[in-house]
């Protein structure tokens, strides 16, 4: 269980250690922003990553050290 309120929690995905997942929030709150997030595997530890949200599944790595995922967003014009 997470230790913070999701909404919606999408695209979970365990990192090849078990210690840890990432996932998509795409609904935001006071006190969540939309994004990726990581969290231990016993739902503390909530750290936010990135604000994308329009994006393909996260994938770590097989050491479980990073998280690989394609996003739509383009850079700053």
């Amino acid at each position: 269980m997470l230790t913070r309120p999701i909404r919606e929690a999408i695209r979970p995905a365990w990192s090849p250690d078990g210690r840890a997942i990432a996932f998509f929030s795409v609904s935001a709150t006071e006190q969540m922003k939309a994004g990726l997030y990581v969290a231990d595997a016993d739902g503390h530890n909530l750290r936010w990553l990135t604000s994308t949200v329009s994006v393909a599944y996260p994938v770590w790595s097989s050491d479980s050290r990073s998280i690989f995922y394609s996003s739509d967003k383009r850079g700053e014009e």
